[in-house]
């Protein structure tokens, strides 16, 4: 062949290859929205949205100025005749200048499934109406998250409108009102049309946190306004709970609270997947916002240690798929475990696409990972049809010049139908009976009284040879409320010393992380560890402690005028105790003898007591105290806090006289 044929014919196959891969012209970011004035009556309800409420039960949410409107909602199957009612609650949250209204919360029910029912708010106001999802298969799910208030986000809910779906699902970053209270309010309006008629079952992003240190805690506005089926699930917080829809079981997780194997999430989201019944419930969805598989550059890592403490669980219980947002573009998965593909693993998609003020993540890692399958960076919203018990039609659709384009598709087999649920049954109970010899007593108490009697007694190390002797050189037991392995002999001291930190960590009893705090620094490793000691090794320095030597000399003449002069006879041990604690109290916190420090010291010796007891937090136990006091020191270091700030901007104090100043 000619080579200047062979060139042309090179440029056009290049031009050809180059046409397919760049077939989607990107669209330009639209604008914030702006809002009207609203003008509606006081009494009237505003920003109308409901959410699941255990069996056919639904929780009516809205907001009125009027703090003497009632939380009532009246309700029934024909337009303007309400054959039931039902009276809720109410509550309001005021954050820096802001106030909001009077957020209301009913529950209506029972309710009848794929009925729809026409609803008035507080007696008063535009009549609603709802469609409850269906008893049984089919459902469908629409499914978008981070969304915002732009045009992007208006051109979304018009396509999910335009959806024939049962539930919404949104797995994180709501308003993106970002500390603006008011934007709260405009996404309520925004959303209302779609979320006062199907269910929005929706779970915390980043932009809910509007956490300001010492001033506002967390998810204050997102927990206010946005109440979900938590207390209904057995959860303790608003921010993880779970649900069932037909034939599927949905947990929605929290990746902004604590979800280590010691936080109150974790043992929750157990104990309700060994509640989950398959052959009830045959599919189990999980959403949580930071995603665990993302190839986008966006993000990257930020769902490593969530996915390290949970995936397990999921891959254990047979999770069929688990949806995320945070990385403003879309990714599917193959299934995965492991950070690898697994055939019995979960699908992984994220779909943070929803119309955010931020923007696409257009940039991807190359080449993709091989678990990566399909990824965009382009607006839109996914929709999941749940056929039948064993398959599952998932399309995702992008937003592509206001119209709707399906860009992925798949159908998804259910773990169930494919035999990996009851391999994994199988293989659990396999390994249950591979457990070491011994027993883990009591529920909950185990052998801590005993082991606390023993050492006690010192006398600790014979009851541990005597366990060795009996059960051999490993051996199970339970120790503050936590099953436990007990490894003896030459083995057990070459695997401590020769592990690295990827095998063995120091860890503390769950007792004594609950009452100090899940990142206290015994059990901080690496570089964390290093940061923290370093800054008290900053102020532990010879030139530092110079400056406190007068109140260091100070506190011991104060101590020996009060413990030791004119007594014939003191006991050591305690007094030096108590000394370090005087003097822990002047030099790190500032804590001048009188009320305050007796109040902290009382509170440290409860906090001691609490450290090694059973973790029961009923009334009159040691740890029951031990929480309580802690939270008290904790508010006390908090108002000290705020008052060396105060003192400081007057420069009423030096900058060095204590840790907290420094």
């Amino acid at each position: 062949m000619d080579r200047k044929l062979s060139t042309m014919l090179m440029v056009a196959l290049m031009i050809a290859a180059s046409t397919v891969e760049a077939q989607y012209v990107r669209p330009q970011p639209r604008k914030t929205l702006q809002f009207p004035l609203n003008r509606k009556p006081s009494s009237h309800p505003q920003q109308v949205h409901i959410s699941l409420a255990g069996d056919q039960h639904m929780r009516v949410t809205w907001i009125t100025n009027d703090k003497s409107s009632p939380s009532m909602v009246e309700y029934g199957t024909s337009p303007g005749k309400y054959t039931s009612s039902a009276q809720g609650e109410s509550t309001s949250y005021t954050y820096l200048l802001y106030s909001s209204g009077k957020i209301h919360h009913t529950v209506i029910g029972p309710l009848e499934h794929s009925t729809v029912y026409f609803y008035r708010c507080g007696g008063q106001g535009p009549e609603f109406q709802l469609k409850t999802p269906p008893s049984q298969f089919p459902v469908t799910f629409a499914v978008a998250g981070d969304l915002g208030q732009t045009g992007w986000t208006k051109s979304t809910l018009d396509h999910i409108d335009l959806c024939e779906y049962d539930v919404h699902l949104l797995p994180g970053d709501l308003s993106y009102a970002d500390y603006m209270q008011s934007q709260w309010d405009t996404f309520g309006e925004l959303v209302e049309p779609l979320a006062s008629a199907k269910p929005w079952m929706v779970t915390e992003g980043n932009h809910e946190k509007e956490k300001i240190l010492f001033l506002e805690d967390g998810f204050v506005s997102y927990n206010a306004r946005w109440k979900m089926p938590f207390a209904e699930s057995g959860s303790s917080s608003n921010l993880y709970y779970s649900f069932d829809v037909a034939g599927v079981h949905l947990i929605m997780l929290g990746s902004y609270t604590d979800y280590d194997e010691y936080s109150d999430q974790y043992s929750w989201l157990k104990a309700d997947l060994l509640k989950v019944d398959r052959k009830r419930t045959p599919w189990l969805l999980v959403l949580f916002h930071a995603p665990w598989y993302n190839s986008n550059k966006a993000h990257q890592g930020e769902g490593d240690d969530m996915m390290a403490a949970m995936e397990p669980l999921l891959y254990a219980a047979g999770v069929d798929i688990a949806f995320a947002g945070h990385v403003h573009a879309y990714e599917r998965t193959k299934r995965v475990f492991g950070g690898r593909s697994e055939p019995c693993g979960a699908v992984h998609i994220t779909v943070g696409d929803g119309g955010n003020r931020e923007g696409l993540a257009t940039k991807y890692n190359e080449p993709p990972p091989e678990w990566s399958v399909f990824r965009e960076a382009s607006f839109g919203h996914g929709e999941l049809r749940i056929v039948n018990a064993t398959h599952a039609f998932w399309s995702w659709h992008r937003n592509d010049d206001d119209e709707p384009v399906r860009s992925d598709q798949i159908w998804i087999t259910s773990l169930v139908s494919s035999g990996c649920v009851a391999d994994k049954r199988r293989r659990r109970k396999s390994a249950s009976q591979r457990l070491p010899p011994g027993s883990l007593g009591l529920p909950i108490i185990g052998h801590s009284l005993v082991f606390l009697r023993e050492l006690k007694a010192n006398t600790a190390e014979q009851w541990l040879e005597e366990r060795a002797s009996k059960y051999g050189p490993v051996s199970k037991l339970s120790l503050f409320g936590k099953p436990t392995v007990f490894i003896h002999g030459q083995a057990a001291n070459k695997f401590v010393f020769t592990s690295d930190s990827s095998a063995i960590a120091n860890q503390q009893p769950d007792s004594f992380r609950k009452i100090i705090g899940e990142q206290n620094l015994l059990e901080r490793s690496g570089v964390d560890h290093k940061r923290i000691r370093n800054a008290l090794m900053s102020f532990l320095k010879a030139e530092c402690l110079k400056q406190y030597v007068g109140k260091m000399d100070e506190e011991v003449r104060r101590h020996l005028e009060l413990h030791w002069e004119g007594q014939p006879k003191v006991t050591v041990l305690p007094l030096m105790k108590t000394l370090a604690f005087d003097m822990i109290c002047s030099l790190l916190f500032g804590i001048e003898r009188g009320s305050r420090r007796d109040d902290v010291t009382k509170c440290f010796k409860l906090v001691l007591d609490g450290l090694w007891s059973v973790p029961l937090n009923v009334p009159f136990t040691r740890f029951y105290h031990g929480l309580r006091a802690s939270a008290r020191i904790q508010n006390i270091v908090k108002e000290l806090i705020r008052e060396k700030r105060v003192e400081l901007g007057q420069q009423g104090v030096s900058s060095h006289q204590d840790l907290i100043t420094c």
